[in-house]
């Protein structure tokens, strides 16, 4: 009885290996890039969506899901992709607004209406702010283009090497060594704006780095040591643009106290005193 029961577990045992042997190769994952559509493609047709009783509010919210979605997943400061996205998004629904019969609708949804089209109109002329502020704050930050691509290719799912990322901080740090050099000049208000901006873009590389660390074993194995500099060189440099930015503006109240002096003297009569 043993005996036979010792063969049957032997038989199984060799057709188990027989069939593991002829499963097929395991495939590889297919390509994950992701794709993004058009952000004018979210703007649905605005008629059908006004309901009889409530009008404007199913098309309201519809409009501030759509822009939730859009903000969490373009979700860094600064970015030219984000401006590009919630610019061409707030524009098609200023365009696709009027077709909405503004007559025809009560009181509540006129309301609902305009303050939909101020808000599109505000947050268009908040987006153009944003830009100037970072064409006066860019010679400060000759890097912060290359910290955002690389946190915007993890989030579209397009993976780094570890001998590309080594690659990228070490650009990257080498930029930061080249900015500490513009700061005497900068204007007191871009040199605050930029030092904000820094702890952002440290945050940015903070995600991207913890994303990879710990799970990647190669990664883990070399990036570590570069991605330390990295962030302390920036935290050191936010640092000397928040010293610059306040000795510019302790030069400027200087300057604004004398010319004040000066013109009462000069309106009182009294004769001006060196300084």
């Amino acid at each position: 009885m043993r005996l036979r029961t010792s063969v049957l577990f032997l038989c199984l045992l060799l057709a188990g290996v027989r069939f593991s042997a002829q499963q097929a190769p395991l495939q590889e994952p297919a390509n994950a890039d992701r794709v993004f559509s058009d952000p004018t493609t979210y703007v649905p047709e605005l008629t059908p969506l006004i309901a009889s009783t409530s009008e404007l509010r199913d098309l309201v919210d519809r409009f501030a899901l759509d822009r939730q979605a859009l903000q969490r997943f373009y979700n860094l400061p600064g970015s030219n992709q984000r401006r590009a996205r919630l610019r061409a998004f707030q524009q098609a629904w200023l365009r696709r607004l009027p077709k909405v019969d503004f007559n025809a609708l009560s009181r509540e949804g006129q309301v609902d209406y305009v303050l939909l089209r101020n808000h599109l109109e505000y947050s268009l002329k908040r987006l153009d702010r944003e830009q100037r502020w970072e064409r006066d704050t860019a010679p400060l930050l000759p890097f912060e283009e290359d910290i955002l691509r690389l946190q915007e290719d993890r989030q579209k799912l397009r993976f780094i090497t570890p001998d590309a990322a080594v690659a990228a901080l070490v650009f990257i740090g080498e930029r930061i060594k080249e900015a500490q050099a513009g700061t005497a000049g900068a204007a007191p208000l871009a040199g605050q704006r930029a030092a904000q901006q820094v702890d952002r873009l440290r945050g940015a590389l903070e995600s991207w780095f913890a994303f990879y660390n710990g799970y990647d074993p190669a990664f883990t194995a070399k990036v570590p040591p570069v991605y330390r500099e990295v962030t302390e060189a920036l935290t050191a440099y936010g640092r000397l643009l928040q010293r610059e930015g306040g000795r510019a503006q302790a030069r400027q109240g200087a300057d604004g106290q004398r010319w004040t002096w000066y013109r009462r003297t000069r309106r009182s009569g009294r004769p001006r005193r060196d300084r």
